[in-house]
């Protein structure tokens, strides 16, 4: 038995002893961009840091203003105005929009972790972790993971549980609450081992739990952008 069939089973016993029959590993609708930022748009229906969707439209009448962050684009487009339309590549300006784009250093490439790793068919998707494989990792240049969900149906504190995976048996090292559906791991928290798998648990309001590994190689050549910090859990 590898390495890597020893972890899968520890985080199994992990959820299963937090409460987790079910752990679902993708969503069948992928983002198409982060909302980094959103301002005077009130009929806008989506604030900063919501994810966005095809088809899905964007309200910013008269004079609001958004920041978008494409996952599968080296862009950041910046809307002015009117409605935005979102596309899978791109957006379509409509009701007198106004948007300028501008390139952002990104990667997409994939890596095997290791020899086991890649028996076992894992890879690290450096910026847009949202394959559905149960050993995709998000490989973070900086040490400050960005961990976003969906947030459900219910309002409330989301429960953050952080175990490191590499440990026997394996441990907690962080606990907290996070409002909203996001968090930004703080600066204070517990430092990481370089290249070892962590895996963030969060458990929503309505008992619904989410989770996403990822781990820190400050040698890869990325920017220190929000987007390139970040851990989708689902």
């Amino acid at each position: 038995m590898t390495n890597r069939t020893h972890l899968i089973s520890a985080i199994t016993m992990v959820l299963a002893a937090t409460g987790v029959a079910d752990v679902a590993l993708a969503k069948s609708d992928r983002p198409v961009a982060l909302v980094e930022e959103i301002s005077d748009a009130p009929d806008a229906e989506v604030g900063a840091f919501d994810y966005v969707y095809e088809n899905d439209k964007i309200d910013l009448r008269p004079n609001g203003r958004a920041v978008f962050t494409y996952f599968d684009l080296c862009l950041t487009e910046v809307v002015i105005g009117g409605v935005a339309e979102i596309e899978r590549d791109g957006i379509d300006l409509k009701k007198d929009a106004t948007s300028v784009r501008e390139p952002r250093a990104c990667a997409r490439s994939q890596v095997a972790l290791d020899a086991d790793a890649s028996e076992a068919g894992a890879s690290v998707k450096r910026v847009s972790p949202f394959d559905a494989d149960a050993w995709q990792e998000a490989a973070l240049a900086v040490p400050r993971p960005f961990f976003k969900w969906d947030p459900g149906k219910d309002s409330g504190p989301a429960q953050l549980t952080l175990y490191y995976m590499d440990a026997d048996p394996i441990r907690v090292v962080w606990q907290g609450t996070a409002e909203g559906a996001y968090f930004d791991y703080p600066g204070d928290g517990p430092t990481f081992e370089v290249g070892m798998p962590y895996r963030m648990v969060a458990m929503l309001p309505g008992g619904d739990v989410v989770d996403g590994v990822f781990s820190i190689d400050p040698g890869l050549d990325l920017p220190h952008d929000l987007v390139s910090r970040l851990v989708p859990l689902d």
